[in-house]
């Protein structure tokens, strides 16, 4: 069957850039919430939390930056994952349903194998 627009084919490069930036930017945002809530808790947890927030910025640095894309898009399918887990048992720190996870988790496991697109420190697949 024939596109219907052709000419927009030519910017298919520029797919994994967009899932890449708002992979980015969510990831970020979840990092600073979880680093913000570290703050209003004490002892281990806030430790645990704080670390654990650090990560998820990291992770969106990795995102963002397009540096190693393939392995960050593993670990963030991996963290969709576990939201969902988490949200099945009733987790107050997943505020997403489980659909929203599962579409997050689909779009990082799609970098695994289109690769990090336009604009990125990774080579081109």
């Amino acid at each position: 069957m024939l596109s219907l627009f052709p000419q927009l084919l030519d910017w298919g490069w520029y797919v994994p850039f967009i899932f890449r930036i708002f992979l980015g930017f969510y990831f970020f945002f979840i990092g600073y919430s979880f680093t913000r809530s570290s703050r209003a808790k004490s002892g281990q947890d806030s430790l645990a939390w704080l670390i654990l927030g650090a990560l998820i910025i990291l992770l969106s640095l990795g995102f963002l930056l397009g540096v190693y894309v393939q392995i960050v898009g593993v670990i963030g399918f991996t963290l969709s994952l576990l939201a969902i887990y988490f949200k099945h048992k009733n987790a107050s720190f997943t505020p997403e349903t489980v659909k929203y996870y599962l579409l997050l988790g689909v779009v990082s496991l799609s970098l695994l194998f289109l690769g990090a697109g336009p604009h990125a420190f990774d080579l081109p697949l």
